[in-house]
């Protein structure tokens, strides 16, 4: 392989210096975060918007905390995965995948982020990300755009798939010890050049050429070159494919767990159409190959397992009859419905089996020995004229519905919990662990409901005093609260998402003291807001018992995990916190000195008020505006005369203005007439200097005035509505409309 393309590969997988793995995990979501929103936004909404401003405000905000650290901050872009260092990042995350995508789809392999960054250049960064690749590539390329423009502080690096080449007498292998792990090294490289140009060595000398790269590269490389591949290039590929599995006969080769780890990674990572071709090929050179056959595709992924049976099945791609019992003999075990069976139950019986079996049962001359008179009864009346009377279509789909695999487990699984409570002590224990086994059944597909049905009903035998079980239910309840179940639970909100959140919640309430200390162990570390939300929302639901083991965590280092203990608490409405919160007012964070004074006037504490006009007095902007933003908690005189004093004080400069619009909002949320002379002062007056702002702070206040008593306030909505500015008579007219509604 070319010197160029090697270097590349290097850089991507953690060229990087070990610096890059000292950024706060929760600073470089964040940053990743912002980056994102930035990105959509310029693609929203048009150039100068205000919500592209903030946005890039926003970025450059969180980087002038990265740059007061270090001088620069690199990712690792793949397909759908970024890196820092050689450390992926949460490859489940959304936000990561759709950033990572966006720059991977302009071949964009590494992105540093260097101090000095400007918002106009960032804002130029996003503004070539948002055009398409072919057009940049017209004018010369993304990178020479950048250096055109002046760009010196965004550095990226693309990735030239020309790079990718083979070209003899260089070598690129680490030596290893071993036989089989020399030859499935060497196979590994010799497939993949293969792949590369199209062929395999016919000779099968591994080493004639040599190239050693990550499985997900070589799919990216290839799902790349499939969009413009013709037939016969297609082909090529099945070829390639075809010799690469016939080389798999060496028991040493086999045996490398790391050459197969690779081939499963590739076939996860191809597109469908990739994955179609190289399923063909390898079927193709394991149909006369019984004795690998199994062994090679016991290594394939669970879904092209699965795809590879359902498209044999429907004849759209030839499956040898070797290979397709194989398939189908996988994918019953790794089926999550047979995997969560319980234990003891019978394997599945062949065709012929069944027909010997039934036969014996049903016939005719034995029957009154294996069918009670009862039933028998019952199948000739149901045999007899007249007696099936047919059903509708919306009756059959309700009944077939009934016959899923899944309403079958849930079902089972409450015959199985009225046996526990039935029977004797001596099959109590099969019973339970076959109830344990179900209950993983339904964490594995999601059911939250039926667990939430089964551990009611549980929970009402145990709570039973006239039921003779309620300790054997007792018993069951405890599996509830294992870490693995509580574990599952909590790991399906972020699987299922938010479809989920619901379901989750009502499981956890039901079970409730075993969640406390796991989803605040979560909350500490958890770096996605909306799971962040949803912990935060669990345990206010929770209520009074989260309150002790809350307050114990309160001197935790991590400023964002005790703000978020704060809301909790206050949440919770046990003024009996207040001690607890108190000792924390000397807090070095802003947010979490918020967060103190917005509890401590919650529960009316008198130095929440004092510590309030302290912040409305400081000569920091920014503490001054989170103050004002809390102030209208408070039904404090002197804080009522403070925002009214910001209101009437100072210019309407952009600072001003955000200060008065957030004080308009706070009164409003007073409510008190008090502040009714100030603002009627304000929609009466006039600033040629600063008009536009002048309009915008009219408008917040028209929005507001619904919120007054309406004697104070009417007479005003009314003299503005007739205004002859049409936007200020439009705001008026709507706001009386609502205090009118509102008076009803």
């Amino acid at each position: 392989m070319r010197g160029e393309a090697k270097q590349v590969i290097e850089q991507v997988r953690g060229n990087h210096s070990e610096h890059d793995l000292e950024l706060d995990t929760r600073m470089l979501a964040d940053l990743i975060y912002e980056l994102n929103i930035a990105r959509r936004h310029l693609t929203s909404y048009p150039k100068g918007h205000p919500l592209v401003t903030a946005s890039i405000r926003k970025v450059t905000a969180l980087l002038s905390e990265v740059f007061a650290v270090r001088d620069e901050v690199t990712l690792g872009i793949a397909k759908d995965v970024l890196m820092i260092g050689a450390e992926f990042l949460d490859r489940n995350n959304p936000v990561f995948r759709d950033l990572a995508g966006s720059l991977f789809n302009h071949g964009i392999v590494m992105l540093t982020l260097a101090k000095g960054l400007r918002a106009q250049e960032l804002a130029l960064f996003n503004e070539l990300i948002a055009r398409k690749r072919e057009d940049l590539c017209e004018q010369g390329g993304f990178e020479k755009l950048l250096a055109e423009a002046g760009v010196t502080n965004i550095r990226i690096k693309i990735i030239d798939y020309r790079l990718f080449r083979v070209s003899e007498g260089e070598q690129w292998v680490p030596v290893k010890e071993g036989l089989g792990e020399r030859r499935a090294e060497a196979l590994w490289e010799s497939f993949v050049s293969g792949l590369s140009e199209g062929t395999l060595n016919p000779s099968g000398r591994p080493g004639d050429v040599a190239v050693r790269m990550d499985p997900e590269v070589v799919a990216a490389l290839l799902n790349e070159r499939s969009i413009a591949s013709e037939e016969g290039e297609t082909e090529s590929y099945e070829r390639t494919i075809t010799q690469y599995m016939r080389k798999l006969d060496r028991e040493e080769i086999l045996r490398n767990t790391g050459l197969m780890e690779r081939l499963g990674r590739l076939i996860r990572s191809l597109n469908p159409a990739m994955r179609r071709h190289f399923l063909k090929g390898s079927f193709r050179a394991l149909a006369d190959r019984k004795e690998i056959a199994e062994t090679v595709l016991m290594k394939f992924p669970d879904e092209a397992i699965i795809e590879a049976l359902e498209h044999g099945v429907a004849g759209d791609t030839y499956v040898p009859p070797l290979v397709l019992g194989i398939l189908q003999k996988l994918s019953l075990g790794r089926s999550p419905v047979t995997a969560a069976l319980p234990r003891g139950m019978p394997e599945m019986l062949s065709h012929e089996e069944i027909v010997s079996k039934l036969g014996l049962i049903f016939r005719e001359d034995e029957l009154d020995e294996f069918v009670p008179p009862d039933y028998r009864n019952a199948l000739n009346r149901a045999a007899s004229p007249g007696a099936f009377q047919g059903i509708t279509t919306a009756e059959a789909s309700a009944l077939k519905d009934t016959l899923t695999s899944h309403e079958v487990e849930v079902h089972l699984a409450s015959i199985v919990l009225e046996l526990v409570v039935a029977d004797s002590e001596e099959t109590t224990e099969t019973l339970k662990r076959m109830l344990q086994e179900q209950s993983g059944y339904f964490l594995q597909v999601g059911d939250f409901q039926t667990l939430l049905d089964l551990h009611a009903k549980i929970r009402s035998y145990a709570e039973d005093r006239s039921c003779e079980a309620g300790t054997r239910c007792q018993q069951l309840l405890m599996m509830f609260s294992t870490p693995e179940f509580i574990e599952g639970v909590l790991e399906g909100a972020r699987i299922w998402g938010k479809s989920k959140y619901i379901e989750i919640g009502w499981l956890i309430a039901d079970i409730r003291t075993a969640f406390i200390g796991p989803l605040l162990d979560r909350l500490e570390v958890e770096e996605n807001l909306s799971m962040r939300r949803f912990y935060v929302n669990q345990l206010i639901n929770l209520g009074p018992i989260v309150r002790d083991m809350a307050v114990a965590r309160l001197d935790n280092v991590r400023w964002y995990f005790v703000r978020n203990l704060l809301v909790i608490l206050r949440h919770l409405g046990d003024p009996s916190v207040l001690t607890h919160v108190s000792m924390l007012v000397d807090h070095p964070h802003p947010k979490v000195r918020q967060e103190i004074v917005k509890t401590l006037i919650h529960f009316c504490d008198p130095a929440g008020d004092r510590l309030l006009l302290q912040d409305l007095s400081s000569p920091e902007p920014e503490k001054r505006l989170a103050a004002v933003t809390i102030a209208g908690k408070s039904r404090s005189p002197k804080v009522l005369s403070h925002l009214i004093g910001v209101l009437t004080a100072g210019g309407l400069t952009d600072g001003e203005l955000t200060l008065k619009k957030a004080a308009v909002q706070a009164l409003a949320e007073m409510g008190s007439a008090q502040a009714v002379p100030a603002l009627e002062g304000l929609l009466r007056s006039r600033n040629l200097l600063y008009s536009v702002a002048l309009l915008e702070l009219k408008t917040e206040i028209l929005k507001s005035l619904h919120r007054y008593p309406p004697s104070a306030v009417e007479h005003i909505l009314t003299e503005m509505a007739g205004s002859v500015h049409a936007r200020i008579s439009a705001q008026a007219t709507e706001a009386l409309k609502q205090l009118r509604r509102g008076a009803q």
